[in-house]
């Protein structure tokens, strides 16, 4: 499935900024105002966070793969909402629930694919690239083909049905997003975990702000300016910001990431657009909104990586102040449209994003804070893991001071953050066998020592476990394993998780729903399955 899950979140973001060319027709068939309009465009990001917030918690309960799904039809039926809506009600119900979908998308990506750099590039560039594609494929279907306002939802909807056909059709299990946790290495340049994360909320807050007023006002603003094409270019406007955003997470290093780059860039080209707009001066447009975007784009990945420190609310925090910039201060934009025109709301609301990311640099300048010893510092944000991966974890707590000697003398550090991933693609390899009754990849996988607990308080061994999967004995029809936590030491790295499975147990057909522990131990060059424990959830 894992191939198959950034095509859908690409489906689905293309889909969510099909509209962006399209206000301007619906101020016109509707007779909305500038706040009306802003007012449903941004209820998109009161349903994205909801389906952040409920997302992991469905993941474990049914599965990834059902909830991309269940996304997708979700997206799907917005699609249709948006072709028959004839009513600002239909358009707002439309608009909040592919808000929702695309909130179920992300989450269920990230609990699939967010387990290292490969997967959190993977999921920006399908994000990106896929809100890109939607504005500029939108803005090109809007002019030279007929009914405006349905061709590209049947577009977008038929994308997201391959892309549904497509999840549905692979079969792998589900893997949970695991954060790397390297030691810190001397030298490193350590910041207060808190005001670092506000910084990064600051920043990702300042940064949909801009994205989100330049996005719903696109069309109208190559429309004042008396471009021709008026539908092609405001995708196109809106394309080259989040290609740039996309580029400004994946292609720029940390020293730039952790400098006033980003910030300068940014108000920077916030202050192109703001003259652009007032001068009625189309050409440096599109050089405005790309410094925007790059700059926003290095914002967020700050931002993301500083919510990564932590668990539960500390990790959804950017996400939710970035979909907050997009709300209430989009709204507020258009309010100021209504009274005092469109230039003049541009400027306000430029004004008001800069000055939050200047506060923004502010913070993180303040962060810097001087390394104690101590046998425990929990928080301090390590700058040094930072590979550049804004959805991967990229900052951990701290477990050692910087002048402390790795356990066992003698002994260099891992490479934990590979461990990992190399433990996590152990375990694929693992249950697939379990599947596909490979004894012969089991033999290979699991340690002579074996300690096979099952949830019947039985037990085997290596050989007596491989001889029952011979037997038949033991028959896995399907298998989903998502993995809650990865602690990785020298030599051992132990996991906890759910294991759902159909199997055949002794000819009697069963469903396992078990919580479990499973342990990996070095043995020579080798990674080796040494124990398992499974325990009954309840109910």
């Amino acid at each position: 499935m894992n191939r198959s899950v950034p095509w859908a979140l690409f489906a689905g973001s293309a889909f969510v900024l099909a509209p962006t060319p399209l206000w301007t027709h619906y101020r016109q068939l509707l007779g909305l105002t500038d706040v009306e309009v802003t007012t449903i465009f941004a209820l998109y990001g009161g349903g994205v966070l909801a389906g952040l917030l409920v997302g992991p918690a469905s993941c474990r309960l049914l599965g990834a793969r059902r909830v991309v799904r269940f996304g997708l039809l979700i997206c799907l039926l917005a699609a249709a909402d948006f072709v028959v809506s004839a009513d600002p009600v239909g358009l707002l119900v439309a608009r909040t629930a592919s808000g929702l979908g695309l909130g179920l998308l992300s989450a269920a990506a990230a609990h699939v694919l967010a387990d290292g750099p490969a997967g959190a590039r993977a999921l920006t560039a399908a994000t990106h690239g896929g809100v890109a594609t939607g504005a500029l494929g939108s803005g090109l279907v809007v002019e030279p083909f007929p009914w405006p306002l349905v061709t590209p939802y049947v577009l977008a909807a038929a994308g997201m049905a391959v892309a549904d056909v497509a999840v549905g059709r692979v079969p792998a299990p589900a893997r949970h997003e695991c954060s790397p946790a390297p030691p810190v290495a001397k030298g490193d340049t350590r910041r207060s975990a808190p005001l670092v994360l506000v910084s990064g909320l600051l920043g990702a807050f300042a940064t949909n702000w801009v994205f989100g007023t330049v996005t719903v006002n696109a069309s109208h603003l190559v429309l004042v300016q008396g471009l021709p094409a008026d539908g092609i270019v405001a995708g196109a406007l809106v394309a080259v910001m989040q290609l740039c955003g996309g580029l400004g997470q994946l292609a720029v290093g940390r020293r730039t990431a952790a400098g006033p780059l980003p910030v300068l860039c940014f108000a920077a080209g916030v202050g192109v657009v703001v003259i652009s707009v007032f001068c009625s001066w189309p050409a440096p447009l599109f050089g405005g909104v790309a410094m925007v975007g790059l700059g926003g784009g290095i914002l967020l990945r700050r931002a993301f990586a500083a919510g990564a420190f932590g668990n539960g609310w500390t990790r959804r925090a950017p996400a939710l102040a970035f979909y907050s910039g997009m709300s209430l201060p989009v709204v507020g934009g258009g309010w100021l449209a209504d009274r005092t025109g469109l230039a003049a709301s541009i400027a306000l609301s430029g004004l008001g994003a800069v000055a939050v990311a200047v506060a923004s640099r502010l913070v993180h300048t303040a962060s810097t804070v001087r390394a104690r010893p101590s046998p425990l510092s929990t928080h301090c944000y390590s700058a040094a893991h930072d590979d550049g991966s804004p959805t991967a974890a990229l900052a951990t707590f701290v477990v050692r001071p910087p002048n402390a000697s790795p356990p066992h003398d003698g002994i260099q550090p891992m490479d934990t953050q590979k461990v990992k991933a190399d433990i996590l693609e152990l375990e694929d390899r693992r249950y697939q066998a379990m599947v596909d009754n490979d004894t012969k990849a089991l033999q290979e996988l699991l340690s002579d020592e074996l300690v096979y607990t099952h949830s019947n308080a039985t037990r085997d061994t290596k050989h007596s476990y491989l001889d029952k999967v011979t037997a038949g004995f033991f028959v896995y029809h399907s298998v989903e394993h998502p993995v809650e936590t990865l602690v990785v030491r020298d030599g051992l790295a132990v996991l906890t998780g759910q294991m759902r499975a159909r199997v055949t147990n002794n000819g009697v057909e069963r469903q396992l729903d078990n919580a479990c522990l499973a342990v990996w131990a070095k043995e020579g060059e080798d990674w080796k399955f040494v124990a398992y424990q499974p325990t009954p959830n309840q109910g």
